[in-house]
């Protein structure tokens, strides 16, 4: 198990460790084996330092456990109520086990997308990490050869060990959130998100106070989330120009009041009112959607419905943003909706939520419209979320960026539809715009004007 979690572990909590062994070996000139002996001793500090983290974090989520068990007792959903029961039944080995494990599946998880920033300052033989002297730079000849591989992995390995278990990864996130220490997880986040109700008492409240409550606590933890990850990918581009997709220009990352973060935010709003309203008519009037809470592992046939629907559920978002994204690029709506969008051809990170409001909606509505087409289970719903969103902000970072995931495109592919504007309509899948005829094509001329209808 630690020859497999390993490396990755290390990769997520261990990174200040291997730059300080690094940075001793080389500035210690007449102490090699001395700058070598802090390499090792920063990398054991780094790994004390992750089991206590997890330590840590079993600790808080046994309080947490805890504390909505005293406030809630047990809740009306079977699922839930089995959750709260075996996390809180007194078996501290068994559950401290178990919550272990999905730790272990988070960190792995966070080693694999802490990988993916990793391999854009990697090249194929071998080189550290970002930075000074990582010998590593995004040339015309990488581009050139990304595009014509159709977005595929040229400078780190395909495929592969890497592959799977990144694939591997984001099953365990799907797997954690369908068992009852995941169900309590989301059963936790529904309740601070509704300003510490229960879904019973939610029925009995109005309903317009309880909406504008969810929206204006979900918006916040929104925002809170999403602007330090959005500023990372800034600090990334800003401090790392030969990273850069577009080598020949640049564009401002530093501040807060731009026009995209101000966009972004807003956007986040709406989404919180949105989901705040499925969810209140999910309670409301129930049955009006298909989403269900039993137990995905009650059987296999349930355990293999609950892959196959997380699945569609990807395929449904995808082929929508497909869809929608090349309506938007007919001439009426580019210009009065989605050209908004296109104001940045050297995208940042906070550009993936910059959208004029309708066409927010509009992208967000299709999403939310698999709710009452696909029997989905929460955790298949947030899994996919968590995916499309991470992707999304990294896709438009304007650092060049490859994914062991092999349906995964590198970051070049979006970014040439906001460099070429009418090409690359797809969202992951490169199959759409293959099928679409609108893939990028070396001898085609693009311009904001060369509509692709």
């Amino acid at each position: 198990l630690t020859q497999i979690v390993g490396p990755e572990f290390q990769q997520a909590f261990q990174w200040s460790g291997h730059q300080v062994g690094r940075e001793a070996e080389t500035n210690w000139g007449n102490g090699p084996n001395r700058g070598r002996q802090s390499g090792r001793e920063s990398q054991s500090i780094g790994q004390v330092t992750s089991l206590v983290f997890c330590l840590f974090v079993t600790m808080v989520y046994q309080v947490l456990a805890g504390l909505v068990t005293m406030m809630l007792g047990k809740s009306e959903i079977p699922q839930f109520s089995t959750a709260l029961e075996s996390l809180t039944s007194g078996n501290l080995l068994s559950t401290g086990v178990v919550v272990y494990c999905g730790l272990i599946s988070a960190a792995v998880l966070v080693g694999g997308l802490r990988k993916e920033i990793a391999s854009a300052a990697q090249n194929v033989v071998h080189q550290g990490s970002i930075g000074p002297g990582s010998g590593f730079r995004v040339t015309s000849t990488i581009v050139d050869t990304s595009r014509r591989h159709a977005y595929d992995n040229v400078v780190t390995p395909n495929g592969g060990v890497d592959g799977m278990l990144h694939t591997a990864l984001w099953l365990s996130v799907l797997s954690f959130f369908g068992s009852p220490p995941g169900a309590l997880c989301l059963y936790i986040i529904l309740f601070f998100c509704t300003g510490l109700q229960s879904s019973e008492s939610i029925a009995d409240q109005p309903p317009l106070k309880t909406f504008l409550l969810a929206t204006l606590i979900t918006g916040c933890g929104s925002v809170a989330t999403f602007l330090p990850f959005a500023r990372m990918w800034d600090h990334l581009y800003d401090q790392n120009p030969e990273l850069r997709c577009q080598q020949d220009k640049s564009h401002v990352v530093k501040g807060w009041n731009r026009l995209e973060v101000r966009l972004a935010v807003g956007n986040l709003y709406i989404a919180a009112a949105m989901t705040s309203a499925v969810a209140l008519i999910h309670v409301h009037r129930p049955g009006t959607d298909v989403i269900y809470s039993d137990s995905p592992f009650a059987s296999v046939g349930a355990a293999l419905y609950f892959v196959v629907s997380a699945i569609l559920f990807f395929l449904w978002i995808d082929a929508w943003a497909y869809v929608y994204h090349r309506a938007l690029h007919f001439p009426f709506l580019y210009k009065h909706i989605h050209k908004v969008h296109h104001t940045w051809k050297q995208t940042t990170a906070f550009t993936s939520l910059a959208l004029h409001p309708i066409e927010f909606i509009f992208m967000q509505g299709g999403v939310y419209v698999g709710f009452y087409v696909i029997p989905l289970h929460p955790a298949a719903i947030i899994a996919n979320l968590l995916y499309i969103h991470y992707h999304n902000v990294v896709d438009h970072s304007g650092v060049y960026c490859e994914s062991s995931l092999p349906w995964q495109p590198s970051t070049l592919y979006h970014d040439d539809h906001h460099r070429l504007f009418h090409v690359n309509y797809g969202q992951i899948l490169v199959c759409w715009d293959k099928w679409g005829g609108t893939f990028w094509e070396n001898k085609r001329q693009y311009t904001e004007k060369s509509f692709s209808h």
